[in-house]
């Protein structure tokens, strides 16, 4: 990059390049959805759109994100209003304590706007039912608690990760003279990497539409792992077996090695098991025999469309920066374009082939027989309910002589150990150990939501019990008061 520097900037690190194209600049903080306690799942997106409704109007092209690891404000244009637009959001960081509640609950509807689904109960996906929760599994499961959220819980998560430390600045040209970011000193307390629940492939009942691949893979081949991958299923998926429209492709960084790249898929509910079935094939396939020669030109192609890009260089940059931010060290978007070009058959399938034990292939379970899946020889299952079924012995204690609460229908009931909540049926007896739970959200109709360490949940409420009052108590009682929380009201 031409005329790179960097410099510090009233405290904050500012990264600066020429840079073909208009300017664009932006302010990026080293927190996202991964740095969220369960309680407070959704309080960084909700910053970010408090931040933007403090600094309205805004005359500059400009937007802003939160991922699973950064909240990033950018924006484009001329120089001296690219550096109005980020002095301003420093500066509504610095009065974020002066927020009214009027603002607060206008960004809440906003966040809901944006997601209802997401807004109002737990949506586990593809990195929760790897890691779970609190971590990055985080960045998947939804914010059912976000309309709880207070104004000190969002000032205080301000002023813990929206300071000088934990900030940086990039710009595509020479910082101008009117650049004037001033922001709260302080320095974050980053939480550890996080470790993943599943280690082998696996199908994963899910309750979300579709089907949907996962691979854990070399953060250096990720981008165009993803994109062989992308051509060789929509081949094989859309226009050899009429099975899917399209294929949605998500990347995630993990940790400094490591990115989770998923495929979501979109049969018609009729053809869900065929297109479970059919990608897993193709996955394997493709690992033993190789990607196609037009998948591997195509991918060299959009690496040569990618560096002829004038975004491409900026995009790299903030990425850099990003980077720099959160102590990590990445291939550098330059190489990552070089190893794209020289891609060959062989060195795809090798690299699908060294990740391709990190699958898991998540489906509708409401669309999907068993009995028409793949054999458990060929891929594992996992249910992901958090009901367990008590171990032979017994992991629990014996619940004959406690209070039983049966279920309105008569078919099942539903005791309390000291331990676990207990159901039992005609059945063999499941449970939940309350050591397991890491949330607990209490809904509109006073419903309980229980959800465990691997983001499972599920809900208790007046159908389940006679006198589920009592119950409801009962439950409360053995839940420390810190992980409830109000969901969507």
């Amino acid at each position: 990059m031409d005329g790179f520097t960097r410099t510090l900037h009233n405290g904050t690190v500012l990264w600066c390049a020429r840079l073909p194209g208009s300017c664009s600049g932006t302010l990026s903080f080293g927190v996202g959805f991964k740095d969220e306690p369960t309680t407070l799942l959704g309080i960084t997106h909700l910053l970010e759109h408090v931040v933007l409704n403090l600094v309205q109007p805004v005359i500059v092209a400009h937007d802003a994100v939160t991922t699973s690891e950064s909240v990033v404000f950018t924006a484009w244009g001329d120089p001296d209003d690219v550096a109005g637009f980020l002095n301003d959001v420093a500066e509504a960081v610095c009065r974020i304590s002066s927020i009214s509640d009027a603002v607060l609950v206008a960004e809440k509807l906003s966040v809901e706007a944006e997601s209802p689904t997401q807004y109002a109960s737990p949506t586990s996906g593809l990195l929760t039912y790897r890691y779970g929760i609190p971590g990055i599994g985080s960045a998947n499961f939804g914010v059912p608690g976000t309309a709880s959220l207070t104004r000190q819980e969002v000032i205080d998560w301000s002023a813990q990760w929206f300071v000088s430390d934990n900030a940086i600045l990039t710009f595509t040209s020479p910082s101008p003279e009117t650049l004037n970011v001033i922001l709260p000193p302080g320095s974050p307390d980053r939480a550890t990497a996080d470790l993943a629940s599943i280690d082998t492939p696996v199908l994963v009942e899910s309750a979300k539409e579709g089907v949907a691949l996962s691979l854990v893979v070399e953060e250096g081949v990720a981008e165009f792992l993803a994109e062989a991958l992308w051509h060789e299923l929509i081949a094989t998926l859309r226009y050899d077996l009429n099975l899917i429209y399209s294929v949605r492709v998500i990347t995630t960084r993990v940790d400094e090695r490591s990115c989770e790249i998923a495929f979501v898929l979109d049969p018609l509910p009729r053809n869900t098991a065929r297109t479970v079935r059919m990608s897993i094939a193709a996955l394997r396939r493709i690992s033993r025999k190789g990607f196609s020669p037009a998948t591997v030109l195509a991918v060299q192609k959009s690496a040569d469309l990618e560096e002829a890009d004038t975004t491409t260089h900026a995009s790299f940059l903030h990425a850099a920066a990003i980077d720099h931010l959160l102590d990590r060290t990445s291939v550098s978007g330059i190489q990552r374009l070089r190893d794209a070009q020289r891609a060959t058959s062989e060195s795809l399938r090798q690299a699908l082939r060294n990740h391709l034990s990190t699958l898991i292939v998540a489906y509708d379970e409401a669309e999907v027989k068993r009995s028409d899946l793949p054999d458990r020889s060929i891929i594992a299952r996992d249910q992901y309910w958090p009901w367990q079924q008590r171990s032979a012995g017994g992991g629990t204690a014996d619940v004959s002589h406690l209070p039983t609460w049966p279920s309105r229908d008569g078919k099942s009931a539903l005791s309390i150990t000291p331990t676990h909540l207990v159901e039992t049926s005609s059945r063999r007896p499941i449970e939940i150990a309350f050591a397991d739970i890491r949330l607990v959200g209490i809904t509109q109709d006073n419903a309980l939501t229980l959800i465990d360490h691997r983001g499972r949940s599920t809900t208790i409420d007046e159908s389940d019990a006679v006198n589920f009052e009592t119950l409801r108590h009962a439950i409360l009682e053995r839940i420390p008061t810190s992980i409830i929380r109000d969901f969507a009201k």
